[in-house]
């Protein structure tokens, strides 16, 4: 999640990261917020889901959250571990050491002072995003809508074999070669028509840009023969029925 959106191979600025419920974890939140990047979870089960208090007396002042509030952040964790915390963000945006890295050795360490500042800023940004996440149905359409674009270019993926993805359904060696080697995709459509099947723009960009990319593309500038056999056949049929 953190290295895609840092290591995209594009000139794209990411500024949030829509995933599901499974990446709302408070080391995530506070990585996230560290690099700048905004953390976009679809929470199913918000009600089950902890407030974090911003100073000790909140659930007094906050009566009717009271229930769904927990201790006070600690920001003493975060204050004394601050340039620790910077320091191994640096390095994941820099790309001197992977997340994959840096969380593992926490993993290995779990009372380690920087991931315990890590997760204290973690726990006050997911605090702060449902508190957005509640009150905003705006937030809540985009992120159900661009984790649409993500299942749905997942699911292109299923069907077109680039790198080590796709879908191989047969057992015959030539279909494999030819299927795994090289992709021929025959369009009557032109790219800018492409929209009318691929409706999500963000999506049609996305697969003319991967089929495109290292390949040749063929105009003939005819018509598909296919399609002037089916026409001439509808044709003779409405001719003969008319006839008859």
């Amino acid at each position: 999640m953190v290295e895609g959106a840092i290591r995209h191979g594009t000139t794209m600025k990411v500024e949030g990261n829509y995933v599901d419920s499974h990446g709302q974890s408070e080391i995530g939140f506070g990585i996230t917020r560290l690099l700048n990047v905004d953390l976009l979870p679809r929470i199913k089960q918000i009600n089950h889901v902890r407030l974090y208090q911003a100073e000790p007396g909140d659930a007094a002042r906050y009566s009717r959250l009271a229930p769904a509030l927990t201790r006070p952040v600690r920001w003493d964790v975060i204050a004394k571990n601050y340039d620790q915390v910077i320091k191994y963000a640096t390095a994941i945006r820099t790309g001197t050491a992977s997340t994959e890295a840096i969380l593992s050795r926490f993993t290995r360490s779990a009372s380690h002072p920087a991931y315990q500042g890590m997760l204290e800023i973690g726990r006050a940004q997911r605090t702060i995003f449902v508190a957005r996440y509640l009150r905003d149905r705006s937030l809540q359409r985009e992120i159900e809508e661009g984790l649409n674009v993500v299942e749905a270019w997942n699911g292109a993926n299923a069907v077109i074999c680039y790198g080590r993805g796709g879908e191989i359904s047969t057992n015959r060696v030539i279909t494999e070669r030819e299927k795994t080697n090289s992709v021929a995709i025959a369009s009557n459509e032109s790219f800018s028509g492409w929209t009318k099947t691929f409706t999500e723009p963000r999506l049609c960009a996305a697969i003319v840009d991967r089929l495109t990319y290292g390949g040749n593309i063929i105009e003939i500038g005819t018509e598909s023969y296919r399609l002037a056999q089916t026409r001439a056949r509808a044709e003779a049929a409405a001719r003969q029925t008319a006839a008859g």
